[in-house]
């Protein structure tokens, strides 16, 4: 079947598709984070982060089916710098945390451990690689430096090892 679900003249800044979970998220310019079911072709939730929010990545992880979202502050009127945030939400939408970072995401993935605990990889615009379970988000200090920005991440299970393009 074919679904076009409507966002009445919200932009879509970024999606996320699981065929594990039939879900679609898409992130909008007005800060919501629209939740769409793939079985019924329509949408089940919209989660607010609020107006000053601009989600600019999405994910939704393997496991338990958490959607993450990297979502930036606009830029104040006095020239205030933008701030970046993680926010974590469970399937069903529910808030469980966020996290402020310290710079700008150039690059993310998503992968679950043989014990079915989602973790995230996550480059930061200097190059800086950081791993840590998406549920708690306790980013702590990075495990290598590339030195240059990344433009991609990717985790090889076979291999059990991170790959960053650069």
């Amino acid at each position: 079947p074919s679904y076009s679900i409507p966002f009445y003249g919200n932009s879509v800044l970024c999606c996320a598709i699981s065929t594990t979970f039939k879900i679609a998220v898409c992130g909008t310019i007005s800060g919501d984070i629209v939740v769409s079911s793939l079985y019924e072709g329509r949408k089940i939730n919209v989660i607010k982060l609020g107006k000053e929010y601009r989600p600019t990545k999405l994910l939704i992880t393997n496991s338990w089916g958490f959607i993450v979202t990297y979502a930036t502050t606009e830029i104040g009127p006095g020239g205030e710098k933008s701030k970046q945030f993680i926010f974590v939400h469970n399937i069903n939408g529910t808030f469980i945390r966020s996290v402020q970072l310290t710079g700008p995401i150039t690059a993310w993935c998503a992968f679950s451990s043989n014990s079915d605990f989602d973790y995230l990889a996550i480059s930061f615009d200097q190059g800086k690689l950081h791993l840590f379970e998406a549920f708690y988000l306790d980013i702590g200090d990075p495990f290598y430096r590339c030195y240059n920005p990344v433009v991609n991440l990717f985790y090889l299970k076979d291999s059990r090892m991170i790959v960053a393009v650069k």
